[in-house]
């Protein structure tokens, strides 16, 4: 099991800050985030990749990928 980083009480509030913004944000333009959500993920799941690279360390691996002129990184623990 993954250890629990020392700020996650801290993150856990930044990630409400952010829910919060996004759905006020949400409401004002009259947006549906469930309808829009879904809509984009249907096209996240047709996209294709090119992966530029790969960093693995002992504790994460890394991908840098690329599409359409923009580079991205995802990390995620091991």
């Amino acid at each position: 099991m993954r250890k629990r980083p020392d700020n996650h009480d801290n993150l856990r509030e930044e990630f409400a800050d952010v829910l919060n913004y996004l759905m006020e944000l949400a409401n004002r333009f009259d947006v549906n985030l469930a309808e829009v959500y879904f809509e984009k993920h249907k096209i996240n799941q047709t996209r294709q990749w090119k992966i530029v690279y790969t960093v693995i360390t002992k504790k994460r691996r890394c991908n840098k990928m690329y599409e359409m002129g923009i580079d991205i990184i995802c990390c995620w623990q091991l």
